[in-house]
């Protein structure tokens, strides 16, 4: 593991911090009307394999998931940081 990964992976896990909580905040917000007890156990989930598979995805997951929160709920953010990652 090279400095630079380790300070890229410090990085992300924070990034990954902020993103629960928008994501978290979003769904409360958004997703009351479709299933958000299911929302917020997929963001638990997401974030778990974002921190581990995907660092790089928390990154284009924090612009993402403000507009994907909207139409596609946790499972469209979840989805896009597999692809992404």
């Amino acid at each position: 593991m090279t400095e630079c990964f380790k300070e890229r992976v410090y990085v992300d896990i924070g990034l990954a911090m902020l993103a629960m909580v928008v994501d978290i905040g979003l769904a409360m917000v958004v997703d009351i009307g479709l299933a958000m007890v299911v929302d917020i156990g997929l963001a638990m989930l997401a974030m778990v394999v974002d921190i581990g598979l995907a660092m790089l995805a928390m990154v284009v997951d924090i612009g993402l998931a403000l507009w994907v929160e909207f139409s596609l709920t946790m499972v469209g953010d979840f989805g896009l940081a597999m692809m992404v990652g």
